[in-house]
């Protein structure tokens, strides 16, 4: 058994106290662990209220797990108390009409609107994931988007959101910080990384939509899915995997992939664009962001804030049991479902079982060659020929 597979039986303890025995066992065994920090989202005693999700109309802040269950299992003195900060990530949908409302627009929902980014401010906000998001977009408009951060940093320095915010001014350091994030490519090194795990969770959104669409039979929309991902992409990633079979199998009611529908790719093509950012936003969060600072005893929980259900929809589906914070900073999410023994479960091929479970290795050695770039262009054509969408 792994060093993994024993923080999934650790998370899979219903027991606070014997989770904390199993962790002081863990830390025994494997000193390289003595300093990790698990972050439970599944302790009912703890009743954090406060944290939950919150909901303003269409508007909703929701974060990766059930925060009213926070619980922090460490090894520092039991009478440690951790201070606890919230953040709530923009989506892009909420940065666009910030902005159209400060340059006195109309917008859905207004009053409700209001509400909610008054109650983000006394959160607090951050707009790098909706920054990421643009750089995989093909805009042009750099005026606008410009004008959206200017107005972004007016609606943090105003006393009010109201109609006067277009007055505020934007400090020169504001407008710096500005200038530099329009320079930025999505090329750039820093970024490259992101971008080629956008570029595979699209090219697995488009696959599980082609296959759907192309087969009937479930088992076999399923089975060349996986094998799809396993032998072309060359990855396991499970919680995506997870939420994208229930799709396959017509077994998600949560809306999740509502997008995904002929008739609304054929009119929208960056329907898969989209739904890729859904499932890309607790990625980033998790691996780029940092949720605790050990200096100082401070956890900071993260949240979205966004109009898109299709988000909120996959945070609820699958819902983190909590996070492994480990030495060197690397966070584990442990998830409510999508355990390898829940996606086996779900595949018909035997074969295809064997290569989920023992071929991890091969594939590791194959995922450096994988072009994703290209690969989300063959798809994308796949998809286009099988719609009669011209390339």
């Amino acid at each position: 058994m792994d060093i993994y597979e024993l923080l999934t039986k650790l998370a899979s303890i219903e027991d606070t106290e014997q989770q904390i025995f199993f962790y002081k066992i863990l830390s025994i065994l494997f000193p390289e662990l003595k300093d990790m920090i698990y972050l439970s989202f599944n302790e009912p005693e703890s009743q954090f209220e406060r944290f939950n999700e919150k909901n303003f109309g269409n508007y909703n802040i929701c974060g990766l797990g059930d925060y009213s269950k926070l619980w922090v299992i460490d090894n520092k003195n039991e009478d440690t108390m951790f201070k606890v900060s919230q953040v709530a990530y923009l989506d892009l949908n909420i940065l666009d009409r910030l902005s159209s409302y400060i340059e006195g627009k109309q917008v859905q929902d207004e009053d409700d609107f209001l509400e909610f980014m008054c109650y983000l401010k006394k959160m607090g906000t951050n707009i790098k994931t909706s920054m990421i998001e643009r750089m995989t977009t093909l805009y042009t408009k750099k005026e606008k988007y410009k004008e959206n951060l200017l107005n972004y940093f007016k609606y943090l320095n105003a006393d009010k959101l109201d109609r006067n915010t277009i007055n505020v001014k934007v400090t020169p350091q504001q407008e710096d910080y500005v200038n530099k994030i329009l320079r930025i490519n999505k090329d750039d090194e820093k970024y490259a990384e992101i971008m080629k795990e956008y570029d595979l969770i699209y090219c697995m959104i488009a696959a599980a939509f082609y296959f759907k669409t192309k087969y009937k039979d479930k088992e076999k929309r399923i089975n060349n899915f996986v094998e799809y991902c396993l032998n072309t992409l060359n990855v396991f990633l499970a919680p995506e995997m997870y939420t994208l079979l229930l799709f396959l199998k017509e077994k998600d009611n949560t809306g999740v992939f509502n997008k995904l529908q002929e008739s609304k790719i054929k009119n929208q093509y960056s329907t898969f664009h989209n739904v890729a950012w859904d499932l890309m936003h607790p990625r980033i969060i998790e691996e780029y962001y940092p949720l605790i600072s050990r200096s100082e005893d401070i956890i900071s929980l993260p949240y979205f804030a966004t109009n898109d259900k299709g988000l909120g929809n996959y945070l609820r589906l699958n819902p983190r049991r909590g996070i492994f914070i480990m030495p060197d900073g690397i966070k584990r999410s442990i998830f409510t479902h999508s355990s390898e023994d829940d996606i086996l479960d779900m595949i018909p091929s035997e074969k295809l079982k064997i290569e989920l479970k023992y071929e991890a290795d091969i594939r590791k050695d194959r995922l450096n060659k994988v072009d994703f770039e290209k690969e989300k262009n063959n798809i994308d054509m796949k998809v286009k020929k099988l719609l009669g969408i011209d390339a």
